[in-house]
């Protein structure tokens, strides 16, 4: 990538004291200035939905068929009420995923960062309502299977599982680029 697509020019031609756009959040990103990451951000973005969204609808189809079978009759109230949530959680998960595309097709073209930014949120929540009809049809799929309470243990391992590697994760990734970040600059500094 060249220097004019990474870094902030001061109308000189010259880094912006050195500003990586790639490292700026994307409300601090101007929309005509930083429309190249402000692209390339989107387009990111919009592959990561194309690799989320096949495995969401095959679940929301297998959702949609389970009321169909023979042993769902069987189900009490809570499994019923249980698979209820799951189904709803997954059809608002399709929903939260697709919108990002409506603001893309719908929106004003020349406010970028405003659409990556509800892109963004979208795409938060989508994952979140994701986790929630997963737990939810593990915890009925489980009951059924093992009983109320190995499905108990069960859900909470996957819950456990799905916030140490959707949250925690990214959390430290980020808060260690930002240590790094900030250990590169000190260098500069001294040398300097």
């Amino acid at each position: 990538m060249t220097n004019a697509a990474t870094h902030r020019s001061n109308g000189d031609g010259e880094a912006d004291g050195g500003t990586d756009v790639a490292s700026l959040p994307p409300d601090e990103l101007d929309d005509e200035r930083d429309r190249d990451e402000l692209r390339r951000r989107y387009g990111m973005l919009m592959q990561e939905l194309r690799t989320l969204l096949p495995g969401t609808q095959v679940l929301m189809a297998f959702l949609l068929t389970v009321p169909f079978s023979q042993r769902f009759a069987e189900l009490d109230d809570r499994p019923r009420l249980v698979f209820g949530v799951a189904m709803v959680a997954t059809v608002l998960a399709v929903v939260a995923f697709l919108s990002p595309i409506a603001v893309h097709r719908f929106g004003d073209r020349r406010e970028r960062s405003v659409r990556l930014r509800q892109a963004i949120t979208m795409m938060r929540v989508g994952l979140v309502l994701l986790a929630v009809a997963l737990l939810s049809g593990v915890a009925v799929v489980a009951e059924v299977v093992f009983g109320a309470t190995t499905a108990a243990w069960l859900t909470a391992v996957a819950a456990a599982s799905m916030v140490a590697v959707w949250v925690l994760v990214p959390l430290r990734t980020r808060a260690g680029g930002r240590a790094g970040d900030e250990r590169r600059g000190e260098g500069r500094a001294h040398d300097g």
